[in-house]
C-alpha cells in the first residue's frame, strides 16, 4: 500500500477474495472484483485494486518477498524427502 501511495495513488482497494457456491447463491460478479465461484477457492486469492486515469498496466516496485515467502523446490524437496524415509 505504501508503494502505491508514494506514487500518489489515493483510491486503493484491498480484500482477500470471497467464494461462493453457484448452485446455492446467486452473486452477480460483474463489478465486484472481489468475489469468485467456490471452484477456484484452493487460489486462495487477496487482490489490490487501484483507481487510476489512465489505461494499462500498473508496475509497482514491492520489494523482496523472502519474509513471507518461501521457495516451493525446497518445500517439495522436503515433502520428497519424508516420502522416502516412510518407504
Amino acid at each position: 500500500m505504501a508503494a502505491l501511495q508514494r506514487l500518489g495513488y489515493d483510491k486503493i482497494y484491498c480484500s482477500p477474495v470471497e467464494y461462493f457456491n453457484k448452485d446455492t447463491e446467486f452473486i452477480h460478479t460483474t463489478g465486484n472484483p472481489f468475489k469468485k465461484r467456490d471452484k477456484y477457492q484452493y487460489q486462495n486469492e487477496y487482490r489490490i485494486l487501484v483507481k487510476k486515469d489512465t489505461l494499462g498496466p500498473l508496475t509497482v516496485n514491492i520489494g523482496s518477498l523472502s519474509d513471507i515467502a518461501i521457495d516451493i523446490t525446497t518445500l517439495m524437496e522436503n515433502s520428497i524427502k519424508a516420502l522416502n524415509k516412510q518407504s
